[in-house]
């Protein structure tokens, strides 16, 4: 039973987030228009893993994939900024839900709710969220506190739901961002020093061994094309960042890379190490390490650490999880200051209830006025230059061959990625440096061409950038900040004209043509990266459901699944597949020997999965007995798959018998129609009524079954 503190805690979120999201903060944000490109991407071509806008071209696997395709499923019903929007409000409304997980497992429910209450308005979720616009990162962290609290519960209680779920949560979390791999061992060191007892270690160590044994091939798996990508990669010049500086010497990092990070929420830091029981330990030591490798280079730690890599990170990711760290021990120390403070003589004049009451108006008044305080920042403390606006630069492009050439901006600050979502045309420049291959640019030191006015190395950097531009066929540069009009005049460039909105246009005279390149084509690693991300936050919703909400949870499972079936019979009629892999044969039409998934095979995967959410949870499924029939197909299907050892392909062989498989599945899970039917409608069927149930579904299996088979024996090649 959740307290109703947190669902006070998750409105608070939802109002004090609404505020920014509908105010539009997150356009004045350093990374919101990066991730609305990726995602603009993905409602374009969703398997497509080459984006042609930046860099002459770039691999998008290079980045986990998961909540710009979220963004990208709205993106055709209202826009890609509006989608954008309701996934950063939806995934900072559910913070305190997460909070409250997490605290669970090293508190009490009332303790646990106040740290719910304070994450609705903790200052670092607002600067991450609003500021810095790391929406995917901030998606993996909330996914990370949601699965530390099933892998809390796994140790604590074993059964195979709880394993699944916390698999499952883990390969969602890494699907969403990769940088949370830093943070998921402080968290489960913690989580399992908790847990540990004298008489449970053994169990709990095993425990532990059998989730690790599942979750790290789970987080490989689900985005195995970006670690495949990751592997060739070596590392550019580093790049100056502000997290990285010794704060004691660095006034300006600090003020934005720490204090953020720690008011009001660092407060309870001087009493971590007062007086805690043993079990605290592991989260004591997650916090001084977070803590330490967030303060960047003011500690040798992270050079420690991370060898050469260290200079490729930022840190204030660290602070982030630092800060959230603290929660619990900021939901335990304010349940006991409030019952202190009730016994002051200044407050007894007051009734009791309105003691309580004042300190935590009070004190999360604090909290509120410093994350509401952060709206006015972009103002208060101007670090983007004014908004452009971009439709006359978009015009200019679109007239006669513009837009065939590429171009470049100058001064533009962050803003610049937006002119990517208004036109076809491309830029040499991007705001992903960590994919870009052009030697030019991963030499440079810098991040961006048009942000390097602020880069410590400084405008003299995009010189030899300048210099080579014209052989990746770059012609039109768009300049806002006139500082960089004597580097352009420095290597040639010609002015053109004004634009109405007064930005100038140079043109480099030295420029041919570079058409974009794609890597080869690989449609399993296509395949893979537009499915499996999604289907594993599909299985974790399902799963979080069922565990949630357990009976009715599995009414919504069981309708969802009968809905699901009812569209199967309509998507055979549908010629849309997608191409797994190709196995060519001479004289063989591909539909025969190719590893193809049509809209049938999805639409029979989901149902499925659905089933198995409902049955994982059940301790009886693997003791009831089945019928002959299906003894019958368990032992076809597993001839079919030993089939694939003498065939003539191997590989066309097995897909034939996952294909099979799965129907399989589809069949077991249909024999729990008539159940689902009485549970909906307790006593509404008779025998006859079942007779005549399983007397349809076994027609239909059986002509699905010979079709399919018909379709398959014609696959063998002469």
């Amino acid at each position: 039973m959740i307290p109703r503190r947190v669902y006070l805690a998750v409105l608070f979120a939802f109002i004090g987030h609404g505020i920014f999201v509908l105010t539009a903060r997150y356009r004045l944000s350093y990374d919101a228009y990066t991730h609305m490109l990726f995602a603009d991407h993905y409602a374009q071509d969703w398997f497509s893993l080459w984006n042609t806008r930046w860099y002459t071209g770039f691999k998008v696997i290079s980045y986990p994939p998961l909540i710009h395709q979220l963004i990208a499923l709205f993106v055709p019903v209202i826009g890609v900024d509006a989608a954008y929007a309701l996934i950063l409000w939806l995934i900072t409304t559910l913070y305190p839900l997460g909070i409250y997980t997490f605290s669970r497992i090293f508190t009490g429910k009332t303790a646990a709710s106040y740290a719910a209450i304070a994450s609705a308005v903790m200052l670092p979720i607002y600067v991450t969220a609003h500021i810095f616009g790391q929406l995917p990162f901030l998606a993996a962290t909330l996914f990370a506190l949601f699965g530390a609290g099933a892998i809390a519960k796994f140790l604590r209680e074993g059964k195979l739901h709880n394993l699944v779920l916390a698999v499952s949560i883990i390969a969602t979390t890494m699907a969403a961002h990769h940088a949370t791999l830093l943070v998921q061992p402080f968290l489960v060191l913690a989580l399992t020093i908790y847990q540990l007892k004298q008489h449970n270690w053994k169990k709990t160590l095993s425990r532990l061994a059998i989730f690790l044994v599942f979750a790290i091939p789970a987080g490989i798996i689900v985005i195995w094309p970006f670690w495949q990508w990751g592997t060739h990669q070596q590392l550019q010049t580093p790049i100056d960042h502000l997290s990285r500086h010794n704060f004691f010497t660095d006034a300006l990092a600090s003020a934005i890379f720490f204090w953020p990070f720690y008011i009001p929420i660092g407060s309870v830091i001087p009493f971590l190490f007062y007086k805690w029981p043993r079990n605290f330990l592991g989260l004591q030591f997650s916090f001084l390490i977070l803590f330490i490798l967030g303060l960047g280079s003011t500690t040798p730690l992270p050079s420690l650490l991370f060898g050469q890599s260290w200079e490729w990170l930022t840190y204030d990711r660290f602070a982030f999880w630092a800060s959230l760290t603290l929660t619990p021990f900021f939901g335990i120390l304010f349940t006991h200051f409030k019952k202190w403070m009730k016994n002051r003589v200044f407050l007894k004049p007051l009734p009791a209830s309105l003691r309580g009451t004042l300190i935590s108006a009070l004190t999360f008044f604090v909290f509120t006025f410093f994350a509401m305080g952060s709206w006015f920042t972009p103002f208060l403390f101007p670090i983007q230059p004014d908004p452009v606006d971009m439709q006359p630069i978009v015009d200019f492009l679109e007239a006669e061959d513009h837009d065939y050439w590429r171009y470049l901006t100058f001064g533009f600050g962050d803003q610049f990625a937006h002119l990517s979502l208004l036109t076809q045309a491309t830029t040499l420049d991007g705001s992903y440096h960590t994919a870009r291959t052009i030697p030019e640019l991963r030499e440079s030191g810098i991040g961006q061409v048009d942000t390097a006015y602020w880069a410590l190395k400084g405008i003299p950097a995009i010189g030899p950038i300048l210099q080579a531009s014209g052989k990746y066929g770059v012609r039109w540069g768009f300049v806002n900040l006139r500082s960089f009009v004597p580097e352009l005049k420095k290597n040639g460039w010609v002015f053109v004209k004004y634009l109405s909105n007064g930005i100038q246009v140079w043109e480099n005279p030295d420029f041919t043509f570079l058409p974009s390149t794609p890597p080869p084509a690989d449609p399993f690693k296509s395949f893979s990266w537009g499915i499996f991300p999604l289907l594993s936050f599909f299985i974790t919703m399902i799963l979080g459901i069922v565990n949630l909400w357990k009976e009715r949870g599995e009414k919504i499972i069981r309708n969802t699944h009968a809905f699901v079936v009812g569209l199967i019979p309509m998507a055979l009629g549908f010629w849309y597949y997608k191409i797994i892999f190709e196995f060519k044969h001479k004289q063989v039409y591909f539909t025969y020997d190719h590893a193809l998934f049509f809209l049938s095979d999805a639409l029979v995967l989901i149902a499925v999965i659905l089933w198995l959410a409902a049955q994982v949870s059940n301790e009886k499924f693997f003791q009831q007995k089945f019928t002959p029939t299906i003894k019958f197909l368990f032992v076809f299907c597993c001839l079919l798959s030993l089939s694939a050892f003498w065939s003539a392909d191997w590989r066309t062989s097995t897909y034939i018998a996952i294909h099979f498989w799965l129907i399989f599945g589809l069949i077991l899970s249909m024999r729990d129609w008539h159940l689902f039917m009485e549970y909906c409608n307790p006593g509404a069927l008779r025998s006859t009524e079942h007779s005549s149930i399983n007397r349809h579904r076994r027609l239909y299996f059986t002509i699905h079954f010979i079709s399919r088979s018909a379709q398959f024996a014609l696959a063998r090649p002469d």
